[in-house]
């Protein structure tokens, strides 16, 4: 009896033993274990694909700074589980994806769109991105994704138009998180049908990113974002519906700004209370800094 003599079930026991990456270098053994281990990718309905084990650590670090580490969309899997679903995909990993007859000259996001075809939940985070590693090929593959984690942006400018449309071309997205977006957000008509989104560290113009979000949204996350209380009663005064449909919120820096000096009970006092009067709806506040600013100071 040989090893390719046992049974299915058998051998998906064995396989459950291994992480994901190992997987599919196994697929390389013989055309048998191939079938079998594609079978395993086609059932996977999240994928976290990252550079390097040290961009792992990056991640882990930004989900403790960020209190995310519980967020079903954001938690790392055990690896060697059958809903292990962390890929360190960096440059050598496409030979591991050809394994088979996949043509050599195929893009990344076609190899790993073929490999994975029933995902739905994809975190990607790249520090150095490689120029194969083209993010708008994976969304035109997967796109049944519900809910999509992007940290960070390619340094090439011309990247970006194509993953902003590719993401506005996500019909069941309804939970997006961006992470480090340095250059301004464009207009997302994707952003209409959200329910939840987290935007970390950002810059740019939140009163006009935040006022494209429709009546679906009821979370919130505004980690590493400096925000003006008077910022959030312009955004109410554009999507009014905010104040009776939003049911979770956080906020990194809240501060107002006032000529008189008040004490710091004083200061959380006022901005509970008008947080509580603007958002109706609301059963989860929680901002990690408020301050007041002094207006004469901060001239």
């Amino acid at each position: 009896m040989e090893i390719n003599d046992l049974p299915n079930d058998c051998f998906r026991s064995i396989f459950d033993c291994f992480s994901l990456q190992e997987l599919l270098q196994y697929r390389a053994v013989c055309s048998h274990w191939r079938i079998l281990i594609e079978k395993i990718c086609a059932q996977k309905s999240s994928l976290k694909l990252f550079e390097s084990f040290n961009v792992v650590y990056n991640y882990c670090n930004c989900l403790l700074q960020y209190t995310l580490y519980e967020h079903e969309d954001f938690v790392l899997k055990r690896i060697g589980q059958r809903d292990d679903d962390l890929l360190i995909s960096g440059r050598p990993t496409r030979r591991e994806l050809r394994a088979g007859n996949a043509p050599t000259a195929e893009p990344t996001g076609h190899l790993l769109g073929n490999l994975f075809p029933n995902i739905t939940k994809l975190v990607f985070y790249y520090y150095n991105w490689p120029t194969e590693m083209d993010l708008h090929s994976f969304l035109g593959k997967w796109s049944f994704l519900t809910s999509l984690s992007l940290l960070g942006m390619p340094h090439l400018k011309q990247q970006h138009t194509q993953i902003w449309n590719a993401i506005n071309s996500l019909q069941f997205l309804n939970r997006l998180h961006l992470f480090e977006i340095t250059d301004s957000i464009p207009d997302l008509p994707v952003m209409q049908q959200l329910e939840q989104f987290t935007l970390v560290n950002y810059d740019g113009d939140i009163v006009a990113l935040l006022s494209q979000l429709g009546t679906p949204i009821r979370h919130l996350n505004l980690d590493g974002i400096n925000c003006e209380l008077h910022q959030l009663q312009e955004l109410l005064r554009r999507a009014p519906f905010l104040s009776t449909h939003l049911t979770h919120l956080s906020i990194g820096h809240l501060f107002f700004r006032e000529t008189t000096v008040y004490k710091s009970r004083h200061v959380v006092r006022t901005i509970l209370r008008l947080i509580c009067n603007s958002f109706q709806s609301l059963q989860y506040f929680h901002p990690k800094f408020v301050y007041q600013v002094i207006s004469s100071l901060a001239c």
